[in-house]
């Protein structure tokens, strides 16, 4: 829960491909049913005030400018791009939307899909050398 409280207070530190692989490939893709779902108390509070105060109110924040998709910023488009993945583990999990969606649907059609270039890379697993130990 201190790691996301981190993250959460200092997240207008990170911008651009920082902020998209920390917000969307790491705690939304990677990590969304661990933290969604965890036992503790704390780190889902923690989890879901990140989500809705940083994820949704970023993502609102940019389809309030009422500007065309070409014109926000890369960070605009990260919480646009993060909402719209949020969107789709709610829906996994059977939780309602943060906002209507015909509201945001406009908006969030001229987002381009994700495809395999967009995701973050895995490094292959290390080799530990003969007798060494993880």
């Amino acid at each position: 829960s201190k790691g996301l409280w981190f993250v959460y207070k200092n997240l207008t530190v990170f911008q651009g491909m920082r902020l998209r692989s920390l917000v969307v490939d790491l705690l939304l893709d990677k990590y969304f049913f661990t933290l969604f779902l965890n036992w503790s108390w704390l780190v889902r509070k923690c989890y879901i005030w990140f989500l809705l105060y940083r994820v949704c109110e970023g993502a609102r924040l940019a389809f309030m400018r009422g500007v065309p998709y070409s014109k926000l910023t890369i960070d605009e488009r990260t919480m646009l791009g993060a909402y719209q993945r949020l969107t789709e583990f709610l829906e996994k999990v059977g939780a309602p939307l943060v906002f209507p969606s015909q509201q945001m649907a406009p908006l969030l059609n001229a987002i381009p899909k994700r495809s395999a270039t967009m995701a973050v890379s895995k490094a292959p697993p290390r080799k530990l050398p003969p007798g060494a130990k993880p």
